[in-house]
């Protein structure tokens, strides 16, 4: 792919333009928290790790 750098931000990180990774991590950022959120909420998520209830009540 070739990118025009009159249209980024002319810093790039391997061959990939600094303003396309960072948009790229916003995206899936944003899509995993937003599934957070709405997992929370509809009581899917419990954000444990197997095992750490165990260690909180002091089986071992």
């Amino acid at each position: 792919m070739w990118y025009n750098n009159d249209h980024n931000l002319q810093f790039r990180l391997f061959s990939m333009p600094i303003d396309d990774l960072i948009y790229g991590f916003l995206m899936i950022a944003m899509t995993i928290i937003g599934y957070e959120i709405v997992a929370s909420k509809m009581g899917l998520v419990t954000g444990s790790t197997p095992g750490a209830q165990q260690l909180q009540n002091g089986d071992r």
